[in-house]
């Protein structure tokens, strides 16, 4: 993947929250719930070699509602739901870098939920360690005639090794680390994600995020986007969901803390490189 600058994303989301939301593990009886709303909007996408293709402008928002709780001094149960609403506006991809201005488009539903479980490791202050497995329902539309993708619908598995190090209530670090599973013919996938949590003033934190996917490119070479019948090799039609993709993200976040229960926060995501995926400028 080339270096680019890309992808960026503004978030701003409540916290309903029983333990702090940032915990790596929770403990037993305890919940929270997290509710997130994500923007973004682009015309351009990255190819397979991190290159910039024109693309009719396209607009995906995803609101996603994560539920954790502990069943046990040793078990986490996790949930997400997402729902995506995904449209091109003002025209449509027609060939490999030509966009047709007369032709609207939309979708929007559910992407893929996700069921998982972690299981405590080791806790031992300052460290803690968890791994997790994680389940996807294909409750999404994937379709590459079509492109505007809310999930990769194929039931795909992930594992992950979470890691937790803190020696104080005002700062905390996680790293996580994880392998994808995909299926129907999706590459499969290497992820990680590394993680700085501090308190700046009361109630007020900070958080330093970089976090990636590495694609092994493994999948089935002939799913790819089709226009007028023929496989889109630039332009990757909307970069949502597709194969073989990957990038390396910043997405710093601040988050306030209302109260015990309840907080905000607000984030933007931006990538250092990326292939197969949607290219965007601030706004």
């Amino acid at each position: 993947m080339k270096k680019h600058q890309l992808f960026l994303t503004l978030l701003i989301s409540p916290i309903l929250a029983l333990a702090q939301p940032n915990n790596l593990f929770l403990d037993k009886n305890n919940g929270d719930i997290k509710i997130t709303n994500e923007f973004n909007t682009y015309n351009k996408v990255f190819d397979d070699d991190g290159e910039k293709k024109a693309i009719a402008k396209t607009t995906s928002i995803r609101s996603n509602l994560g539920i954790r709780f502990g069943i046990s001094e040793k078990i986490n149960l996790l949930l997400e739901i997402p729902f995506l609403e995904n449209h091109k506006v003002n025209g449509s991809v027609i060939g490999t870098n030509q966009v047709n201005n007369k032709v609207n488009s939309k979708i929007s539903g559910f992407g893929d939920l996700n069921f998982g479980i972690g299981y405590l490791l080791l806790n031992n202050a300052p460290w803690k360690v968890m791994v997790e497995f994680d389940q996807s329902i294909a409750t999404s539309k994937n379709n590459q005639v079509i492109g505007l993708n809310t999930g990769f619908s194929d039931n795909h598995q992930q594992i992950k090794i979470n890691l937790g190090y803190s020696r104080s209530a005002n700062w905390y670090f996680s790293a996580t680390t994880g392998f994808t599973n995909h299926n129907k013919g999706f590459g499969d996938e290497a992820t990680g994600k590394l993680e700085f949590d501090i308190v700046t003033f009361k109630n007020l934190w900070l958080n330093f995020r970089i976090e990636g996917i590495q694609p092994f490119e493994n999948g089935d070479q002939t799913i790819r986007p089709i226009s007028n019948g023929k496989i889109i090799s630039e332009g990757l039609f909307y970069g949502l969901y597709a194969q073989h993709r990957g990038y390396l993200m910043l997405s710093p976040e601040i988050r306030y803390e209302i109260n015990k229960n309840f907080g905000l926060f607000a984030s933007i995501k931006k990538c250092i490189k990326a292939q197969n995926f949607p290219s965007s400028e601030f706004y």
